[in-house]
This record gives C-alpha cells, sequence and structure tokens, in this order.
C-alpha cells in the first residue's frame, strides 16, 4: 500500500494548552544548512497559523530561499495545527482561535454558503477567542519551542485571511509579541470591521508599538470581478488600516502593504509569504551577501 509523503526535517508535538483550554500539535521544520553560508547557532522562528493549509508551504519556501540564493537566513517554522482532518472542524476551530470577538451575522452567512452545516462546537466557544489563542502562544508556544530549539528574537507572525485578522490582532492588543507580523488578505471586515476600533483604543494608550509589518492583498479581492468577494473590501480595509498606522507615526514601526496584480484569495498568500520574509529579514547578513550590498 502507498505510504503518504512526509515533509522531511519535520517534527510533530502534542500540546494541550491552559490558556485556549484546548489540544493543538506544533509542526516544525528544521532549516536546511546553505554549505556556502556560515553555521548558525542560533534561528528565527516563523510562527504559521492555519499549518493544516499553510505550513508545508512556509517550510519548502524558507528553506528554498536561503539555500539557494540565501535571501533569507535559516528559519525555524513553526506552525499551529489542529490534528484533525476534517476541513469543515478545521474551518470552526480556526474561526474560534483566530476571531477577537463574537459575529452574530457570520454563522448566518456560513449557513447560507453551506445549508448542511452542522456545528461540532459548543455555541459560545465558536468565535472570539483571540486572546486566549495569542496567550497560548506567547506564554506555552514561544517557551515550549525555546526548550528544544535554539531560537533567538520574538519570531515573525503569518497568517492569511482570519490568519491575517488574527496577526493584526496581536499587533494591536499586544505590541511586541512578535517583532514581525505577516498579514495576507486580513479579514479586516470582521464583526463589521471591530479591528478599526482595537487600534483606536491602542493608539490612545501606546506611545511607540516596535515591529515590522507586512500586509499583502490580491487585485482580484475586491472589484475584481469575484463580486462575492466585494463586501468584505480586502483592499480597501488593508489600505485603510495602513493609513491609519502610518498616521500615529510610531517611531520604531514600520509598515509595507502591496496590492498583488491578477492575484485572488486563494492564490496570493504564497506571494504575500515570500515578499513579507524578504521584509523581515533583509537586513540579515544572508541578505546582505545575496543582494550584494
Amino acid at each position: 500500500m502507498p505510504r503518504p509523503v512526509t515533509l522531511a526535517r519535520s517534527e510533530v508535538h502534542e500540546i494541550t494548552s491552559q490558556n485556549a483550554e484546548a489540544d493543538y500539535q506544533l509542526w516544525v521544520a528544521v532549516p536546511t544548512r546553505n554549505p556556502r553560508t556560515p553555521p548558525r547557532e542560533t534561528y528565527p522562528v516563523l510562527y504559521v497559523t492555519d499549518a493544516d493549509i499553510w505550513f508545508c508551504t512556509a517550510a519548502e519556501m524558507t528553506r528554498l530561499m536561503h539555500v539557494l540564493y540565501a535571501v533569507l537566513p535559516p528559519i525555524l517554522v513553526v506552525g499551529i495545527a489542529y490534528g484533525v482532518e476534517d476541513p469543515m472542524l478545521q474551518g470552526e476551530i480556526r474561526n474560534r482561535d483566530l476571531t477577537p470577538t463574537t459575529s452574530p451575522g457570520f454563522e448566518e452567512m456560513a449557513r447560507r454558503m453551506n445549508p448542511e452545516w452542522k456545528p461540532a462546537l459548543p455555541e459560545g466557544r465558536r468565535m472570539g477567542r483571540a486572546a486566549e489563542f495569542l496567550a497560548f502562544l506567547d506564554d506555552e508556544v514561544k517557551p515550549f519551542v525555546a526548550e528544544r530549539y535554539p531560537v533567538e528574537g520574538k519570531g515573525a507572525l503569518f497568517g492569511c485571511s482570519l490568519g491575517g485578522l488574527f496577526a493584526l490582532y496581536a499587533l494591536l492588543a499586544k505590541p511586541g509579541s512578535f517583532d514581525h507580523y505577516i498579514a495576507g488578505s486580513p479579514a479586516i471586515w470582521w464583526d463589521d470591521a471591530v479591528l478599526f476600533d482595537l487600534e483606536e483604543r491602542t493608539a490612545a494608550s501606546t506611545k511607540d508599538v516596535a515591529a515590522n509589518v507586512f500586509m499583502g492583498v490580491g487585485s482580484l479581492e475586491e472589484g475584481g470581478g469575484v463580486t462575492a468577494q466585494d463586501p468584505f473590501k480586502f483592499v480597501t480595509n488593508v489600505r485603510a488600516m495602513a493609513s491609519r498606522l502610518e498616521s500615529r507615526k510610531y517611531p520604531s514601526l514600520t509598515i509595507e502593504t502591496e496590492v498583488f496584480d491578477n492575484e485572488g484569495h486563494t492564490s496570493v498568500p504564497p506571494v504575500v509569504l515570500t515578499r513579507g520574509l524578504r521584509m523581515a529579514f533583509r537586513g540579515s547578513a544572508s541578505a546582505r551577501r545575496a543582494s550584494g550590498s
């Protein structure tokens, strides 16, 4: 009988979160060394939400971008996965973990899209647990990883759609949790764009936000012919959030945004990831050598 394909130099760790009150898997990809660059004693970390979807992409792209031309330093990739194969259940869990509030209209929309949907998670545990999930990452995942691997810095956080929403939520709710934030097609529309309210509260209470932030979205995600996506205003909201953050003049905040031509909601995430990684680590020694500077 054929064996399933496995990702080389990767490991799976089971972890139970006290903060999120749930079980997870941590998928870890150890970087491949470039023989033309000096060995490193420690590695930066890329934390990937929705690992069930994006972990293998992130692991192999970080390896390729380091080994072939040293565009990136060697990066340890840590994906937060759910350990379930049912895509509907995966969807419920990500809705729970990646959203900052409960949105009454969201499940109504989900049922219109799939009338046969029967929620597996109990009511009250299907949305709005981003604060607990962020505490899980900060207080449990990061120490777990640091005890087992030679890591450096606070890491980079990557997420798309609701994962992108969560990346921006983490930036605003607890500035300084990560060094870098890469948000692809962030679902800023969530709960009547409640994230803009959080941005205002953060600005009122915070003098500086030390981070690199990359937000990317596809041109086809708004006004690109897929009319079902237009109400979410992916492009408009990314531009508005970037404008707000830039207007705060945080001394230590660097923001880059890009609308990628002819890319849609499902095709743009790898582009956002690789461009965001280049922004995050362009000051590294390997990146400087690759660019000739």
